[in-house]
């Protein structure tokens, strides 16, 4: 868990959000604290790396979408 988002699987590349998180929080991933750009609704996923257009999102280690732009660290997905 890293603040206010769960990880679900080892190997998911997001991490869902409990509750709602405001703009500006911050949360420190495997690659160090960076500042949420916008609210996250509850339920809704950040990036828990940075994600590269056409890499596979994983959530509970199953794929569920394709990137179709770059995604930063912490930025909503």
């Amino acid at each position: 868990m890293t603040g206010p988002f769960l990880l679900l699987h080892d190997a998911d590349n997001v991490l869902v959000a409990r509750p709602n998180a405001p703009e500006g929080l911050e949360i420190t991933l495997d690659s160090g604290p960076v500042h949420l750009s916008r609210p996250i609704p509850m339920a809704h996923k950040i990036a828990r790396r940075a994600i590269a257009t056409g890499e596979t999102i994983l959530k509970y280690g199953m794929p569920i979408g394709i990137a179709t732009e770059d995604i930063p660290a912490g930025a909503h997905v």
